[in-house]
């Protein structure tokens, strides 16, 4: 159960918008040569970029360029409403499942720890709402959904579908 959870929350990373390399100014699609993780997340408008993608013709790295084509795809794209609502109902279920029950143990002073309890049941909230943010990956008007994860703009993860080109932003 646990390794279904893990593919279904793990991104497909990618590139596939064409590029004009800087350098050469040849325009096509870059050469993907895998991803990397980051530590560094970049917050507003700036993009944090995974991908490690260079020139087809040069191998000149276009991080940078792709970082603005990122910009310049997902600025103007909101994150959906049913991701907001999703956010909603995760912090009226934390207040509910972790906050509530410390409050009930120092009001009531039981003889078990209800905070505890509360605490434990907090586990499964977070791979509960980590799984139904993923599944709206799993939809799009094409009818075969494949997204590509192109990188962070903000907090925001930024989507493309491979069969469409339909665009997707999320917050997690």
């Amino acid at each position: 159960m646990l390794a279904k959870y893990r593919s279904a929350v793990q991104n497909d990373h990618g590139w596939e918008v064409e590029l004009t390399c800087p350098s050469c100014g040849h325009t096509a699609l870059p050469r993907y040569d895998g991803w990397t993780p980051d530590t560094s997340i970049n917050f507003g408008s700036t993009p944090t970029m995974f991908a490690l993608i260079a020139c087809s013709k040069c191998a000149h790295d276009l991080r940078d360029v792709a970082g603005k084509q990122l910009v310049a795809m997902f600025s103007d794209m909101a994150v959906s409403k049913l991701n907001k609502r999703l956010i909603a109902y995760f912090v009226v279920g934390v207040v509910l499942v972790v906050a509530l029950p410390i409050i009930v143990q120092f009001a009531f002073k039981p003889k078990f720890h209800v905070a505890s309890f509360g605490a434990i049941l907090f586990v499964p909230l977070i791979f509960v709402f980590n799984y139904r943010v993923v599944s709206m990956r799993k939809r799009c008007t094409c009818g075969a959904p494949k997204y590509i994860f192109m990188g962070l703009l903000g907090r925001s993860y930024c989507y493309r579908c491979s069969n469409c080109a339909r665009l997707l932003r999320l917050r997690d």
